[in-house]
């Protein structure tokens, strides 16, 4: 699924930007407005350099992960509870390939 990169204004006026993935340009666009947001940029993600996480953040993330399925939510969920915590961090397009 292609991953868009946005800049957008929310109903305060504040800027945010950020990453969302979605079938298509028109999708993303309609994701984005249903978060009550104003688009003002959006293009699509082209990863040119390979994302790593590093030690602390990898050390972080199996951690979650680890609680997570000792918790007994699935897999699935489990990786899109991460996602969400980082919504706003810059590996965010990391965590949506998983």
């Amino acid at each position: 699924m292609p991953i868009f990169r946005y800049k957008a204004l929310t109903a305060t006026g504040t800027k945010i930007s950020g990453v969302i993935d979605a079938d298509s340009y028109e999708l993303a666009k309609e994701r984005l407005k249903r978060e009550k947001v104003l688009v003002t940029h959006l293009k699509p993600l082209e990863s040119k350099k390979e994302i790593v996480l590093k030690p602390p953040m990898l050390l972080a993330f199996t951690r979650e992960l680890s609680q997570l399925l000792g918790a007994g939510l699935p897999l699935y969920e489990s990786l899109l509870t991460i996602e969400e915590k980082y919504r706003r961090h810059r590996s965010h397009a990391l965590f949506l390939g998983l």
